[in-house]
């Protein structure tokens, strides 16, 4: 008897149902290119975070209430207008495998009795804003999700598509060499959020950036926080790039009540940072030389200072001892105590025991280094 025949393989399943040429007068799609790089970059780094299946709705949620008032994201409250389209292209082509600069351009229903979906073309992609960054962290490489029906067609950026999927499939293998401990960032993250924050400006797409990567990295709040308080404390500084190291701090802790895992821990960790962060921005506010830029600076700390207490972020003693420092030398509110009250407040303090004493002070914003003396100053 003749051997069987083994039956043929089935065929690659497509990663998104194919959509055949419509009929004339059919509904359809056609995903357009943002007209301008500013809006292209910032739907782009949203999508990445969006597309992360664990995490990713509950993002977005988080960045529509907090946004819902930000005429840099109407695109997520305008359904009708064409970066819409783009937006919800994006992140359905992300979540597929494909990268920012390499996707598939066969048209598609996104979801069955819809219209059809026609992506754009990558050759005509605008040159990018910021260099395209390393692919989500939990969105596999393109080169195991593209099927083989289904070569790329990003013609000439298909060579910088290739080294990003190769750095995506060799992370494992390079964090179990760095061995990582639960709840700390790789050295690549590492390296990733330093170079994010060098690059920090006062846009709203870069501070929108920076909290992202924040929220993605919750579990390891610590390293995140340290990384971010000694950035901000370094005192070569510019004046506008702590302010907006400062405002991303603020978005952190905004969004810290956001439903993901263990983005409550920011709270805390910042809590711990602020009071030497609020010496290094007084240190800031003193050598400023210019006095529009130093009452601009001003102006900019204590309307941080004034949302936090909106937000019922930290206690009212807290808040006040953080402002205290940063207005040191008379300009705040607050009455300066009598000669009587500050000896009773020095006796007060040089009776409690270092361990007392550090507590009070962080209880109250304020630094306990320098012994007694400098924390009755303080």
């Amino acid at each position: 008897a003749e051997p069987a025949i083994p039956p043929p393989p089935p065929p690659a399943p497509a990663p998104y149902p194919r959509a055949p040429t419509p009929p004339p007068g059919a509904p359809q799609v056609i995903v357009t290119y943002p007209s301008d790089a500013k809006t292209t970059h910032a739907i782009d780094t949203l999508a990445r975070y969006v597309a992360d299946k664990e995490k990713g709705i509950a993002f977005e949620q988080a960045v529509v209430v907090r946004e819902r008032h930000n005429p840099a994201f109407y695109f997520l409250f305008n359904p009708e207008c064409a970066e819409h389209a783009y937006y919800r292209w994006r992140v359905h082509s992300l979540s597929h495998g494909f990268s920012l600069s390499d996707w598939n351009t066969t048209p598609f229903y996104m979801h069955p009795g819809q219209p059809r979906w026609v992506p754009p073309d990558p050759a005509k992609r605008p040159t990018p804003l910021k260099p395209d960054p390393p692919a989500a962290p939990t969105v596999n490489n393109t080169q195991q999700q593209r099927q083989p029906n289904q070569p790329s067609t990003s013609g000439r950026d298909s060579a910088p598509a290739a080294a990003n999927d190769v750095q995506v499939a060799k992370a494992p293998a390079k964090e179990e060499k760095e061995t990582t401990k639960p709840g700390k960032l790789t050295d690549g993250e590492t390296e990733t959020f330093t170079v994010l924050l060098q690059a920090l400006t006062l846009e709203r797409g870069d501070i929108e950036e920076g909290m992202a990567f924040a929220l993605d990295h919750a579990e390891a709040a610590c390293d995140v926080v340290d990384i971010l308080a000694e950035a901000l404390t370094l005192s070569e500084t510019p004046v506008a790039m702590k302010v907006a190291r400062l405002f991303l701090v603020s978005d952190i802790l905004h969004n810290c009540g956001a439903p993901i895992k263990n983005a409550s821990a920011y709270r805390v960790a910042f809590q711990e940072k602020l009071p030497h962060i609020f010496e290094s921005l007084e240190e800031t506010h003193r050598d400023v030389s210019s006095r529009i830029t130093r009452e601009a600076f001003k102006k900019r700390v204590l309307a941080v200072l004034s949302a936090w207490s909106d937000w019922f972020l930290f206690a009212d003693e807290f808040l006040r001892g953080l402002e205290s420092v940063f207005v040191r030398g008379g300009l705040s509110s607050e009455p300066t105590l009598s000669y009587a009250e500050t000896r009773k407040l020095r006796a007060e303090i040089d009776a409690m025991d270092p361990t007392e004493r550090e507590r009070a002070c962080r209880a109250r914003g304020l630094v306990s280094d320098g012994g007694p003396e400098k924390c009755a100053e303080r």
